[in-house]
Parts: structure tokens; sequence; C-alpha cells
């Protein structure tokens, strides 16, 4: 009736092992559950650290730019077509003639107390000679410079450690002094003031390091000679070392401003961080700020700018890629310069033109070039024409994505300089192409064109097309031999278009390169041509 005991004492152990499985599976839970909510405290432990060290960032940046009336924006990022080497710091004031005519009668009394008053007085009057040093227009900088022991104040402030507000003031008054004429820059640095500048670079104050870095590219910016001057203070390593360290946005836009300044004069600068450099202008190139990606485009295309060397750099990283992707930046400021370092990729090796080939921007810059102005279109042209010299192939691939009919559009209705780079395009293609594709151009008026462009004051102009018609009457005595046809071809064109008689006439040109290459032409191909041309004329 109650079953054997056995059974029963089995079907008891039973449950109980089944209720011990289910403690001890609800205890594995509980500590599952308890380490996963340690690690979410921890987490937003470790956010709320990371949280009150940038607020105790900020509150230390506040310290320095509440005093004197800055906002979030010191840093102007450069003009897209305007020239960026050199820029005021900070915001710039705009006042009236009459405001500023009145505060500069008193610059005088301003410095007198900066170098006699107290310590306060100091600061004020600095401050006073800072806001006048950032008028955005005619800044009343030699009134200033002309007053006795200006540099020597200011210099002296610079060593004030413990008076940080003071420091900062004096440093962004050299800063908007260096962003004067060269002469200025001068003063400075025959002032002392350049170590004392550079040792900024260091300071563990954003606002400090980034008015040094300003002032860096300010000199750095306004010569080769004044860029040496700097450069004999080891600053490019400190300034990349700021690149991997510092996350501020403004500082980081700065630094690839200033670098920027610094690779812009021949002869560029050797460095052994060339590599570490490249890898972050690679991340930078993808930051959301614009400013830094602006920034670390015109940097690329200073670094293209001379050195081959660069150039195969950035072949071995992303940086090709990367910059493709922002050729068709809404942005002007970045666009520009990605535009102009793929024209700089392009004059070197022929590896390289075709490493900026398949990075795919033939047909973005067919894109841009219906929908830009006539400056971008210079640029594009200049591009095209530079990936004409090269091989056969390559000029197969400008032509296979249809730029020639937009050429002969330039032709007929843009300005001259987007035309000039035309000119030097169909002489690539003639001269570097094979005879299909030098026959494609002259089936689309091309000899015309070229006719046109021996009328240019410009002598390259006229050298390249004279090239041009040269290979063109080659190829036509080739053909001749080859097929046994009675004339060259392509006489008939010249005569029709009156290119005997014009390169009849530049053999009395005052270039030697154009004399000598258009007697070549005429004695070999015309040399019964007789030319109306009096010794008393003028040159062509």
């Amino acid at each position: 009736m109650f079953g054997n005991k056995k059974e029963l004492e089995k079907e008891k152990r039973t449950k109980q092992e089944q209720e011990q499985e289910r403690e001890k599976k609800k205890t594995k839970e509980q500590e599952k559950e308890k380490k996963k909510k340690k690690e979410q405290d921890q987490k937003q432990e470790q956010e709320k650290e990371k949280e009150k060290e940038k607020e105790q960032e900020q509150e230390q940046e506040q310290e320095l730019t509440s005093i004197v009336g800055f906002g979030s924006n010191i840093y102007f990022g450069i003009q897209a077509e305007a020239d960026h080497k050199k820029k005021f710091s900070g915001i710039q004031q705009n006042f009236t003639k009459e405001y500023v005519a009145k505060a500069t009668i008193e610059i005088p009394n301003y410095v007198d107390k900066m170098k006699n008053g107290n310590l306060e007085e100091k600061y004020k009057a600095t401050q006073q000679i800072r806001i006048l040093l950032s008028v955005e227009k005619d800044p009343p900088i030699e009134n200033i410079l002309k007053c006795e022991g200006i540099f020597t104040t200011l210099d002296q402030f610079l060593d004030l450690d413990e008076k940080q507000e003071l420091q900062f003031e004096a440093l962004w008054c050299i800063s908007n002094i260096l962003a004067g004429s060269t002469e200025d820059v001068k003063r400075v640095i025959e002032a002392g003031s350049l170590p004392k500048l550079i040792k900024f670079l260091d300071s563990s104050k954003n606002a400090l390091q980034e008015q040094c870095i300003c002032a860096i590219g300010n000199i750095a910016g306004d010569c080769a000679e004044l860029r040496d001057r700097v450069l004999e203070h080891e600053v490019i390593p400190k300034l990349i070392e700021t690149l991997k360290s510092n996350t501020t946005t403004r500082i980081i836009s700065c630094t690839l401003w200033t670098l920027s300044n610094i690779f812009r004069f021949e002869p560029q600068p050797k460095i052994s961080e060339i590599m570490i450099l490249m890898d972050l202008l690679c991340d930078h190139l993808n930051n959301e700020s614009t400013d830094i990606a602006q920034e670390a485009c015109w940097l690329l295309f200073d670094l293209t700018r001379y050195d081959q060397n660069n150039i195969e750099h950035i072949m071995k990283t992303d940086i090709c890629k990367k910059m493709a992707e922002l050729l068709n930046h809404p942005l002007k400021a970045i666009s520009v310069p990605t535009i102009r370092f793929f024209g700089n990729v392009v004059t070197g090796t022929t590896e390289q033109t075709q490493e900026a080939i398949n990075s795919g921007i033939l047909p973005t810059l067919y894109k841009l070039f219906q929908k830009r102005d006539q400056n971008q279109r210079k640029e594009i042209c200049w591009t095209l024409s530079n990936i004409c010299s090269g091989t056969v192939e390559q000029i197969q691939e400008v032509i296979d994505n249809n730029f020639i009919p937009l050429m002969f559009e330039v032709i007929e209705k843009d300005s001259y300089p987007v035309q000039k780079e035309v000119y030097y395009l169909f002489s690539n293609i003639i001269v570097m192409g094979n005879p299909q594709q030098m026959n494609y151009l002259i089936m689309n008026r091309a000899i015309e064109i070229l006719f046109n462009a021996l009328t240019s004051d410009d002598a390259k102009i006229i050298i390249a097309s004279l090239e041009s018609l040269l290979k063109i009457l080659k190829v036509g005595d080739i053909i001749v031999e080859t097929f046994n046809k009675p004339v060259n071809p392509y006489f008939t064109h010249f005569n029709e278009l009156g290119g005997i008689d014009i390169i009849g006439i530049l053999r009395r040109n005052h270039n030697e390169s154009v004399e000598k290459i258009s007697k070549y032409i005429m004695d070999k191909f015309f040399p019964d041509f007789e030319s109306n041309l009096s010794d008393n004329e003028e040159d062509f």
C-alpha cells in the first residue's frame, strides 16, 4: 500500500538532491548578478572619475580663459582659399576706428604700468595691450613695439610661473605680435624670447601650451629663415608628442597647423618620426572635428609639396584611401587641400600615381569638376594633367572617365588660368600617349586648340604646344612610311588652320627654346615656307 521502503527513501533522496541543485543554481545566479553589478558599479565609478578629471581640466582652463574674455573658439581654422600661414590667436576684437585711436593714445601709459605698476596694474595693463593686439583690422602693433622696454617686460612676465594669469596675457601678446610682419617676428626673436616661448610646449596648462604652439606656428609660417630658427630648438618631436598625448580639439588643430607651416618651405626638414606622424594624421582624418580634419588635410598637402620620400611614406598607410573619401566633402576647407594633395601625389612616381588612381579619385573628380568654382576646376585640371604625364594606361584612365569632353568645354567657356592647365593636359596626352589617344584628341579639334595656345604670352605654354605639334607631325611621317601615303596626313590641318604661318613667325620669338623648336619644325617639315615677317616687325 505504501510502497517499498527503499523506493521511498530513494525518492526522498532524489527530491533532496533536486532541491540542493536548485539552491546551488540560485546561489550561482546570485553570485553572477553580484559580479555584474560590481562591474557596472566599477564602470560607473570610472566614468565618474573621467568626468571629474574633465571638469577639473575645464576648471583649470576657466581660471585662465574667463579672466580674459575669450570663449571656446580661441583657434580659428584656416580659410580654404586664403593664405593660412599666419593667424591672430583668440577672438579678434572688432572695435570702431575711434575707439582704437583713443586706446592707442593710452599705449605708453599701459606700458609704463606694465613696467612700474603693482601686480594688479601690470595684469590689467598687459590685458589692454593684448586687446589692442587683437584688433581685427590694422592692430596698432607698431605703436606698441616702439615703446621702450616692451619686449623686456613681456619677456620677464613669461618667467612668472606663480602668476599664470599675467604669464598667459604676456604669452598671448607675443603670439599676436608674431602674427605681424617679418620685421615684427625678427624683433621678438632678437629680444631673446624664443627659448622662453618654447618651454611652454611642456606646460600642463592647455591654454599656455596652445598660445605657445600658435606663436611657434606664426614664426615658422613667416619664411624659411625664421622657420629654421624654430627648428634649432627641436620642436617637431615635441609637437608630435603633443598630437599623441593631448585630446583637446583646439590644441590638436593648432599643432597640425603649426606643423603645416614648418613643412611649407623648402628645404623641408627631415625627421625620424615621420611614420609616427603619418599614422597620427591617418587617425585625425577621421576626426569628428572638422577643424582637426581640415588641418590634417593641409598638413598632408604641405608634406607632399616637395619631398617625394614623404609621398612614399604615405603609400605605406591608408591615407590615400581616406583622403579620397574626403574629396567630396561639403567644406571647401577640407576639399581644397585634398584635391591639392592628390595633385602633389600624382607628380611622384608611376607607382605613386597609380596608387592615387586606385583609391578611386577619378570618378569623384569628375563629379566635382561639374559643380565647383573656377579655382577648384583649375586644381582638378592640374591633377589630371599630372596623371597624363604618366603611362599610356594612366592616360587611358582619364579618357575612360570621360574627362576629355569636359576639357573641350573648358576651352570654350572657362577663364584662361583653367584653360592653361588643359593645354598642358592635351600636350601630355599627345606627347606621352599612344597614336590612338593622340588621334582621339585630334578628331576633337586638338590641333586648332594647340595653335590657339601658340598665341599665349606664356612661353611654357607655347613650348608645350610646339612639342605636341612636333609629335603629331612625327607620327604623320610614320604613317606616310608605314602605309605608303603620299603626304603627311596632318599637313592639311596645319595649312588650313594657319598653323604654318604662326610657327614660322615664332622662329623670331625672344624665347630661345620657342625659337629653337619652331625653327626645327619649319626646317624639317616645311622647308619651303617663306615668312612675310620683316626684320623690323616685333617678336610674336
